[in-house]
Order: C-alpha cells, then structure tokens, then sequence
C-alpha cells in the first residue's frame, strides 16, 4: 500500500479502456506498428523497434504494443486520458484497512508526458490501487475496493469484524 512504481504496460488495459469508453476504438482499424516520432521529436517504440508492419488495434492490444497505446493516448488527449486514470482510482488512496498508503502520481501535461503515461511510464501506482482498477473488468465496470480481512472471529465464535463489498464507482 505505501510501495509506489511505474505500471508499465499494464496501464495499457486502462488507455484502450478510455479509447473504449470514448468512442474512438475501433479494433480493426489499422496503424503502423514499430515507431512513432512526437512533435518534440520523442521517439515511442515498440519492443522490436521496428515493428510489424501495418496492423490493427486489436493486434496491438494483444500484443500490448506501445504504439498502439500512444496512439490512442494522443487521439484520447491529456484530459480524457488523465481523467479516466483518476476515475480507475490512480492518483488517490484505495483507503483500505492497511497503514501509510501512498496515492501515486498521476501527473502529466505535455504530449510525450501523455504518450509516456498511455504506457504506464512517468506516473506511479501502487499495487492496491492496480487491483481496485483491475475489479472493474470482473465487475461489468464496477471498481470495488479490495479489502483483505473477510471476518475476524473471537473465542465464543462471534464476528467482531466482517469485511463487506464496497462498490467504489462505475468505471466504464
């Protein structure tokens, strides 16, 4: 709860998840995988540097590629990317039962910020916040904050604490 890192490419669930909710995925519509200059002159690659040609965005979800997300992160913009990120609960403490949580940083402004944090670089999470975010694909949508004791039981056999489900908000 307090161990903040850089996600990495599992911050690509949530980028094509708010490309998803805005509207603007469209699975077989294709791109040139590999590379991707920005206006600043940031280079964005994906693992083999020179890609696979032109591909689709379903392809490059499966196999998580950075230009795909950039891509989406740049149509989506700094606002709506930032925004849904804040929505999955990045950025702000789960408050579970655990001492010092820490709240992540989600802070990005400028396009190779945005392009950066569309591949989980740049920003921080921490584990619990990745596991309340990651509920909402189990929950249709719902993001339910992860407790991690079910019941507390004395010596008489009587509940003094039970752990409830908690529906944080509705993520997509």
């Amino acid at each position: 709860t307090s161990y903040q890192y850089e996600p990495g490419s599992t911050m690509k669930i949530f980028s094509f998840m708010a490309a998803i909710e805005e509207g603007i995925y469209h699975g077989d519509e294709m791109f040139d995988s590999g590379s991707i200059v920005l206006k600043d002159g940031t280079k964005i690659s994906d693992f083999n540097q020179v890609g696979w040609g032109s591909i689709n965005y379903d392809t490059g979800f499966f196999f998580f590629f950075n230009v795909a997300a950039t891509k989406l992160g740049l149509a989506l913009g700094v606002e709506k990317l930032k925004d849904f990120y804040l929505r999955c609960g990045f950025g702000s403490t789960t408050g579970i039962t655990l001492p010092a949580e820490s709240s992540g940083v989600v802070n990005f402004n400028y396009e190779s910020e945005l392009a950066n944090a569309s591949f989980g670089q740049g920003m921080t999470v921490t584990p619990i916040q990745m596991l309340q975010a990651l509920s909402s694909l189990a929950n249709n949508g719902m993001m339910v904050k992860p407790y991690i004791v079910s019941k507390i039981v004395n010596s008489n056999g009587q509940v003094s604490f039970e752990g409830t489900r908690e529906e944080v908000g509705r993520v997509a």
